[in-house]
């Protein structure tokens, strides 16, 4: 069982964050061993034909062992918690490539066979038995110290996520937009209750301790930073729980939506959005009426940005015109979009 400090004060430090880093990792999982998130099949042999292309070298193979399907635990340090709302690739890399040395063989030690753990977080006579042999490739790049060894880690993921991921970011940015914007609203209108209940059922808030479902015992009631919730799209329905230190704790779990990701529509499956997207169609298509960003953002429940990004996009392809009504701007659709609409047959 996890249990993490939660009470009123703690819960006023808890705020969301979406880190590209937990992606690139929960991802690497799923592509390494897909039967830890099956519904994912599609996207995931989309990755390993992208990756076939390219030769990642002996530090693919790291990572590989890393997030074997053997390992009880990966280090956090390949999952740094975010120090703002939406880090970059870059500087949760460089983060990593950066991490403390004592904390990388820590956590290493945590994973493989090696000295007596000694940690209050986690019982260790359970530790103990889950721990396997340390893998060759990761022991013989140990010999160059810690440090070069994070560094070398940061690098590959840095090719990972180019290779991998980086073609699907703004899919993927989307569906965390829209989740964010629906559990923002749920804390807002419901409480902080609802919303962890609405997260898994495996989590169970009492005012004062947040305790997640776990094989693992891991006290965290020292927790003085409040809680990070980053939601995930390549990641089972059951949240995780990354630890930094005893008062820096992430929740990760897996948003609304994630199967637009796992099973991205193609022109063959979906041919009315092949000319210009499935998002853009559906702006399209409630534009029936003229209306504002603001509108169309709360009636599709999306980030206003999204809708903003997206319109810009149709205004510059002639399929919507701006018309200005005291504050707000208001968009409608042109003959143009008709006819496009039209041919696609809506």
């Amino acid at each position: 069982m996890f249990r993490i400090r939660l009470d009123a004060e703690q819960l006023t430090r808890t705020r969301f964050a979406v880190s590209p880093l937990v992606h690139a990792m929960s991802s690497l999982m799923a592509v390494v061993v897909p039967s830890r998130l099956p519904d994912a099949g599609p996207w995931v042999r989309t990755a390993r034909q992208r990756l076939a292309k390219v030769d990642l070298g002996d530090d693919f193979t790291l990572l590989r062992e890393l997030v074997d399907r053997k390992s009880w635990y990966i280090p956090d340090f390949l999952y740094p918690i975010p120090a703002t709302a939406a880090p970059t690739i870059d500087e949760e890399l460089a983060t990593v490539a950066t991490a403390c040395p004592e904390r990388i063989a820590f956590e290493l030690n945590l994973a493989f066979d090696g000295d007596p753990v000694r940690t209050r977080a986690i019982a260790t006579e359970a530790v103990d038995k889950l721990r396997r042999p340390m893998p060759e490739p990761i022991a013989k790049a140990l010999r160059d110290g810690e440090a070069a060894f994070a560094e070398r880690l940061a690098a590959v993921l840095e090719q990972y996520w180019t290779i991998a991921l980086a073609p699907d970011w703004q899919l993927i940015k989307t569906v965390l937009e829209e989740d964010l914007l629906v559990r923002g609203r749920s804390l807002a209108t419901e409480g902080a209750a609802k919303l962890f209940a609405d997260l898994h059922q495996a989590l169970r808030w009492d005012g004062e301790v947040l305790t997640l479902e776990s094989p693992h015992e891991v006290d965290l009631t020292a927790n003085a930073n409040g809680l990070v919730l980053a939601p995930c799209v390549f990641t089972e329905a059951r949240p995780f729980c990354l630890i930094e230190s005893l008062d820096r704790v992430m929740l990760g779990y897996r948003a609304r939506g994630s199967a637009k990701v796992w099973n991205a529509e193609t022109p063959t499956e979906q041919p009315k959005t092949s000319l210009i997207g499935g998002r853009r169609t559906q702006l399209l298509e409630d534009l029936d009426v003229p209306r504002a960003a603001s509108h169309l953002a709360a009636r599709q429940l999306l980030a206003p940005p999204t809708v903003s990004y997206h319109l810009g996009l149709l205004h510059r392809a002639g399929l919507v015109r701006r018309r200005r009504v005291g504050k707000q701007i208001f968009y409608e659709r042109t003959p143009a979009a008709e006819t496009l609409l039209g041919l696609a047959g809506i």
